[in-house]
């Protein structure tokens, strides 16, 4: 799976509609796919820390009902935080 951002992509496709209604033979030369082809992709960051003292994830908040076995789960189910350490 590839990602990109939003930003870029509507700035592309302004582009795009920009150059169609300047010329139509530029249009038929570029089309929008080969545009958005050519975004870089965009990776997400990852969150990454540890389960605060009181068995809650410092990033959602989320406080599972159960406490046993907390921190050893490596990643928050509410949010997908990585829970193997502290942030970088």
């Amino acid at each position: 799976m590839d990602l990109i951002d939003r930003q870029s992509a509507l700035k592309a496709i302004d582009e795009y509609e920009k150059l169609s209604m300047v010329s139509q033979t530029v249009r038929n030369m570029t089309s929008l796919k080969e545009i958005v082809e050519k975004l870089p992709s965009a990776q997400p960051e990852r969150k990454r820390g540890a389960w605060t003292d009181d068995n809650a994830c410092p990033f959602c908040g989320f406080q599972p009902w159960y406490e046993r076995d907390i921190h050893t789960l490596s990643f928050c189910p509410n949010c997908g935080a990585d829970m193997r350490g502290e942030q970088e």
